[in-house]
């Protein structure tokens, strides 16, 4: 494509075929222009739109990713990346076990993306784990869904993570001060209980009945 002058000093892109023939004296050559002014603005629309695409899950924190029934990204945004410690345009064509060691989770993954579009059925998986590049556990929420082609076949899923790293490390903490908080005061002689003001249901653990001698339903 070249840039030509129409009347009035605009310019608009032209396409420019040229041929060639002969007859027994002479020589000739053709030439074919096409006005691609139309097909450009369209092109460089669906290149914006793209670049716009791009930008929106890659500013989503979320994991955003698609695979096809080989286990090959399709699509990763660079919250993926970021996890694995690569680039974006790594991650394409590679599978999971390129970048994860653990054979574990690669399996899991693998089981449950291939389960998607087997039944073409969302899925909602609360909790699975992964190892990042720095060999750290992360844990994440994921819905996994199957894309659908005019065949009503899935030969892709695609998938949604959230971390949920913070949110889990916190619920074990708090466990582990319940379990240490109950053993201090069962070792001290300290009772915890509650009282139900409505049914005069009582609750507690075992220091109080053991202190006044009776039975009561333990929490």
């Amino acid at each position: 494509d070249r840039a030509d002058k129409k009347k009035k000093g605009r310019e608009f892109p032209l396409e420019c075929t040229l041929g060639k023939w002969t007859t027994q004296c002479d020589k000739f050559i053709t030439g074919i222009f096409r006005d691609v002014a139309q097909r450009q603005q369209i092109a460089e629309a669906i290149n914006e739109q793209r670049i716009f695409l791009r930008q929106v899950i890659d500013v989503d924190p979320n994991f955003i990713f698609a695979k096809d029934r080989g286990g090959h990204f399709v699509l990763v945004n660079q919250a993926v990346a970021d996890v694995f410690g690569t680039t974006v345009q790594d991650l394409i064509g590679k599978t999971d076990a390129d970048f994860n060691a653990n054979t574990q989770e690669v399996a899991s993954f693998r089981r449950m993306d291939l389960e998607v579009m087997d039944t073409l059925q969302e899925r909602f998986i609360p909790e699975e784990r992964v190892t990042d590049a720095q060999g750290r556990i992360r844990w994440l929420q994921t819905i996994k869904r199957p894309i659908i082609g005019p065949n009503g076949k899935a030969t892709r899923v695609l998938g949604s993570s959230t971390d949920i790293t913070q949110r889990r490390l916190a619920e074990e903490k708090l466990r582990e001060n319940q379990e240490q908080y109950a053993m201090a005061t069962a070792a001290g002689g300290v009772s915890v209980w509650s009282l139900d003001v409505k049914t005069g249901d009582l609750r507690t653990d075992p220091v109080l009945p053991a202190l006044l001698g009776i039975e009561v339903a333990a929490s």
